[in-house]
Protein backbone atom coordinates (compact mmCIF):
# COMPACT_ATOMS: atom_id res chain seq x y z
CA UNK A 1 0.00 0.00 0.00
CA UNK A 2 2.90 2.26 1.13
CA UNK A 3 4.63 1.93 -2.71
CA UNK A 4 0.73 2.58 -4.26
CA UNK A 5 0.40 5.89 -2.66
CA UNK A 6 3.96 7.26 -2.96
CA UNK A 7 3.60 5.72 -7.18
CA UNK A 8 0.51 7.44 -6.95
CA UNK A 9 1.21 11.12 -5.82
CA UNK A 10 4.51 11.09 -7.42
CA UNK A 11 2.78 10.54 -10.79
CA UNK A 12 0.64 12.98 -10.37
CA UNK A 13 3.46 15.38 -9.11
CA UNK A 14 5.75 15.11 -12.42
CA UNK A 15 2.93 16.48 -14.39
CA UNK A 16 1.90 19.23 -11.66
CA UNK A 17 1.66 22.24 -14.48
CA UNK A 18 -0.24 19.91 -16.86
CA UNK A 19 -2.73 18.18 -14.73
CA UNK A 20 -2.72 20.45 -11.25
CA UNK A 21 -5.71 22.47 -10.95
CA UNK A 22 -4.29 26.53 -10.82
CA UNK A 23 -5.25 27.84 -7.74
CA UNK A 24 -8.32 29.61 -9.03
CA UNK A 25 -9.82 26.82 -9.81
CA UNK A 26 -8.18 24.26 -6.84
CA UNK A 27 -10.24 27.24 -4.42
CA UNK A 28 -13.38 26.64 -6.63
CA UNK A 29 -13.07 22.77 -6.01
CA UNK A 30 -12.24 22.84 -2.18
CA UNK A 31 -15.36 24.42 -1.93
CA UNK A 32 -17.55 21.26 -2.69
CA UNK A 33 -15.26 19.34 -0.33
CA UNK A 34 -13.28 16.42 0.01
CA UNK A 35 -10.07 17.15 0.01
CA UNK A 36 -7.12 17.20 2.72
CA UNK A 37 -5.30 20.80 2.98
CA UNK A 38 -1.85 20.67 4.06
CA UNK A 39 -0.56 23.84 4.64
CA UNK A 40 3.39 24.45 5.58
CA UNK A 41 3.76 27.11 8.01
CA UNK A 42 3.97 30.33 7.08
CA UNK A 43 6.92 32.59 6.95
CA UNK A 44 8.84 32.98 9.78
CA UNK A 45 11.95 35.06 11.56
CA UNK A 46 14.70 33.94 9.82
CA UNK A 47 17.19 35.81 12.11
CA UNK A 48 16.26 33.09 14.56
CA UNK A 49 16.64 29.41 14.54
CA UNK A 50 15.53 26.24 16.34
CA UNK A 51 17.56 25.10 19.01
CA UNK A 52 19.24 21.55 18.19
CA UNK A 53 17.28 19.50 19.51
CA UNK A 54 14.61 20.99 19.24
CA UNK A 55 12.83 21.75 22.56
CA UNK A 56 9.05 21.23 21.41
CA UNK A 57 7.72 23.06 24.57
CA UNK A 58 9.69 26.38 24.12
CA UNK A 59 8.20 28.62 21.82
CA UNK A 60 11.31 30.78 23.00
CA UNK A 61 13.64 28.37 21.40
CA UNK A 62 12.06 27.72 18.26
CA UNK A 63 12.10 30.03 15.05
CA UNK A 64 8.94 31.92 15.12
CA UNK A 65 6.24 33.20 12.61
CA UNK A 66 7.14 36.77 11.43
CA UNK A 67 5.08 39.59 11.07
CA UNK A 68 4.39 39.31 8.08
CA UNK A 69 3.68 35.27 8.58
CA UNK A 70 1.29 36.20 11.41
CA UNK A 71 -0.80 38.51 9.24
CA UNK A 72 -0.85 35.94 6.29
CA UNK A 73 -1.31 33.55 8.19
CA UNK A 74 -4.91 35.61 8.74
CA UNK A 75 -5.28 36.12 5.35
CA UNK A 76 -5.17 32.12 4.60
CA UNK A 77 -8.32 31.95 6.86
CA UNK A 78 -10.19 35.17 5.05
CA UNK A 79 -9.39 33.55 1.78
CA UNK A 80 -11.33 30.19 2.78
CA UNK A 81 -14.47 32.51 4.10
CA UNK A 82 -14.48 34.72 1.16
CA UNK A 83 -14.15 31.74 -1.38
CA UNK A 84 -16.77 29.60 0.66
CA UNK A 85 -14.48 26.73 1.94
CA UNK A 86 -15.59 24.63 4.62
CA UNK A 87 -13.43 22.97 7.12
CA UNK A 88 -14.33 20.48 9.71
CA UNK A 89 -10.91 19.39 11.26
CA UNK A 90 -7.29 21.06 11.72
CA UNK A 91 -4.54 19.45 12.65
CA UNK A 92 -1.15 21.26 13.36
CA UNK A 93 2.01 20.53 13.95
CA UNK A 94 3.28 21.17 17.86
CA UNK A 95 6.38 23.34 16.41
CA UNK A 96 5.03 27.04 17.47
CA UNK A 97 5.07 28.68 13.97
CA UNK A 98 3.07 26.04 12.96
CA UNK A 99 0.73 25.75 15.86
CA UNK A 100 -0.12 29.27 15.40
CA UNK A 101 -0.07 29.56 11.39
CA UNK A 102 -3.51 27.07 11.75
CA UNK A 103 -5.02 29.29 15.39
CA UNK A 104 -4.52 32.64 13.00
CA UNK A 105 -6.01 30.76 10.02
CA UNK A 106 -8.66 29.29 11.60
CA UNK A 107 -9.21 30.35 15.26
CA UNK A 108 -12.92 28.86 15.83
CA UNK A 109 -12.03 25.30 14.95
CA UNK A 110 -10.24 23.48 17.26
CA UNK A 111 -7.07 22.23 16.25
CA UNK A 112 -5.88 18.39 17.07
CA UNK A 113 -2.16 17.26 17.38
CA UNK A 114 -1.44 14.23 15.96
CA UNK A 115 2.12 12.56 15.74
CA UNK A 116 2.08 12.38 12.24
CA UNK A 117 2.68 16.42 12.26
CA UNK A 118 5.46 16.21 14.96
CA UNK A 119 8.51 17.89 12.96
CA UNK A 120 10.66 15.26 11.92
CA UNK A 121 14.14 16.96 12.88
CA UNK A 122 12.81 16.89 16.52
CA UNK A 123 12.26 13.24 16.23
CA UNK A 124 13.95 9.65 16.83
CA UNK A 125 14.99 8.32 13.70
CA UNK A 126 13.68 5.51 14.42
CA UNK A 127 10.47 6.37 14.52
CA UNK A 128 10.41 8.01 10.84
CA UNK A 129 8.80 5.43 9.60
CA UNK A 130 5.82 4.98 11.49
CA UNK A 131 5.19 9.14 11.53
CA UNK A 132 5.07 8.66 7.82
CA UNK A 133 2.96 5.61 7.80
CA UNK A 134 0.60 7.68 10.01
CA UNK A 135 0.48 11.29 7.64
CA UNK A 136 -0.17 8.78 4.68
CA UNK A 137 -3.70 7.70 6.83
CA UNK A 138 -4.29 11.05 7.30
CA UNK A 139 -4.02 12.27 3.79
CA UNK A 140 -5.92 9.00 2.59
CA UNK A 141 -8.95 9.67 4.69
CA UNK A 142 -11.55 11.73 3.27
CA UNK A 143 -13.27 14.62 5.52
CA UNK A 144 -16.90 14.93 6.63
CA UNK A 145 -19.01 15.66 3.25
CA UNK A 146 -18.86 18.96 1.78
CA UNK A 147 -15.84 20.11 4.21
CA UNK A 148 -12.41 19.22 4.06
CA UNK A 149 -9.50 18.80 6.32
CA UNK A 150 -6.96 21.11 6.98
CA UNK A 151 -3.41 19.77 8.06
CA UNK A 152 -0.72 22.33 8.87
CA UNK A 153 2.64 21.31 9.23
CA UNK A 154 6.57 21.25 7.64
CA UNK A 155 8.36 20.14 4.51
CA UNK A 156 10.01 17.56 6.21
CA UNK A 157 6.82 15.46 7.08
CA UNK A 158 5.17 15.27 3.95
CA UNK A 159 9.10 14.75 1.71
CA UNK A 160 8.87 11.57 4.18
CA UNK A 161 5.19 10.50 3.72
CA UNK A 162 4.81 11.32 -0.22
CA UNK A 163 8.42 12.60 -1.92
CA UNK A 164 6.00 16.10 -1.94
CA UNK A 165 6.23 19.57 -0.29
CA UNK A 166 4.95 22.67 -0.26
CA UNK A 167 7.79 25.15 -1.92
CA UNK A 168 6.93 28.27 0.03
CA UNK A 169 5.66 28.90 3.76
CA UNK A 170 1.98 29.63 3.75
CA UNK A 171 1.58 27.70 0.59
CA UNK A 172 -0.52 24.27 0.47
CA UNK A 173 -0.23 21.18 -1.45
CA UNK A 174 -4.02 19.98 -1.81
CA UNK A 175 -4.76 16.28 -1.86
CA UNK A 176 -7.62 13.98 -3.05
CA UNK A 177 -8.45 11.24 -0.55
CA UNK A 178 -9.86 8.05 -2.65
CA UNK A 179 -11.69 6.29 0.29
CA UNK A 180 -9.82 2.87 -0.55
CA UNK A 181 -6.52 4.24 1.39
CA UNK A 182 -4.73 6.18 -1.09
CA UNK A 183 -4.88 9.66 -2.25
CA UNK A 184 -4.07 12.15 -5.49
CA UNK A 185 -2.07 15.03 -5.60
CA UNK A 186 -4.78 17.64 -6.76
CA UNK A 187 -3.35 21.27 -7.11
CA UNK A 188 -1.23 23.37 -5.31
CA UNK A 189 -2.15 27.30 -3.75
CA UNK A 190 1.17 29.70 -3.10
CA UNK A 191 1.39 32.71 -0.47
CA UNK A 192 -0.23 35.21 -3.31
CA UNK A 193 -2.79 33.22 -4.71
CA UNK A 194 -4.34 33.29 -0.97
CA UNK A 195 -3.76 36.71 -1.06
CA UNK A 196 -6.00 37.15 -4.21
CA UNK A 197 -8.34 34.95 -3.41
CA UNK A 198 -9.18 36.93 -0.21
CA UNK A 199 -9.05 40.45 -1.58
CA UNK A 200 -10.60 40.51 -4.74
Amino acid sequence: MRRLVLVTAISVLSGVSATCAAAEPMLKALKAGGYVVYLRHDQTDTSRSDTDPVDLNDCTKQRSLSDAGRAHARTIGLAFKTSGILVDRVFASPICRAAETASLAFPDIKQTTPRALVYTLALPKEDLGAVADELRRMLATPPQAGTNTVLVGHTTNLKEAAGLWPKFEGGALIFRPDGRGAFTLAGTIDPAEFERAAYE
